[in-house]
């Protein structure tokens, strides 16, 4: 449920089973969410992904660098960008992490596919839809790795596209102090 700043900040409408749903139905209803009018950003409309594109990165540590950690010492870092955009342009990014060539085959091999084409606030289903989805081992390491940098990616294209911080469509602060 969307937290009480996130209810006054955008005027929380009750029947909504999400702060994104929110937005979408605001949208939909051409009623201001946050002060801003969706219906005027004409981009918004049709704006389906285009493409993902998922980037390897691996950085040795130079020997008096190498750090311990529980796993051991650790020689390297290593992780991967994933980069959605939708056919205007406007471009998501999201961070994975595992073995960066690994993650990003099953990102471009296997996902690449799925969400080309989606609606990026169709964010929320994506999980439901990989899960249950035509390949069964999509709960394994990997995949969830991938899944996770897609999925974040496609939740920075919509905070952009909404003009509005990620802290707020997922229901904003909690609590105030430290």
């Amino acid at each position: 449920a969307a937290s009480d700043v996130y209810k006054r900040q955008i005027g929380y409408v009750s029947d909504c089973p999400s702060p994104l749903a929110h937005v979408r139905a605001q949208w939909r209803a051409q009623r201001p969410v946050g002060g801003i009018f969706l219906h005027r950003w004409t981009r918004l409309a049709g704006m389906p992904i285009a493409s993902v594109e998922a980037i390897p990165l691996r950085y040795p540590l130079e020997d008096d660098s190498a750090y311990g950690s529980a796993r051991g010492t650790v020689t390297g870092r290593s992780s991967v960008l994933v980069r959605v955009e939708t056919d205007d342009g406007l471009v998501g990014w999201g961070e994975a992490f595992g073995p960066p060539e690994s993650v990003s085959a099953v990102v471009d091999e296997l996902l690449a596919d799925l969400v080309v084409g989606m609606d990026p606030f169709e964010v929320t289903s994506l999980a439901d839809r990989l899960y249950s989805g035509p390949y069964h081992f999509s709960r394994s390491g990997l995949f969830q790795c991938a899944t996770s940098g897609v999925d974040v990616a496609l939740w920075d294209l919509v905070g952009k596209l909404v003009d509005r911080p990620l802290s707020v469509l997922l229901g904003g602060a909690t609590d105030r102090t430290v």
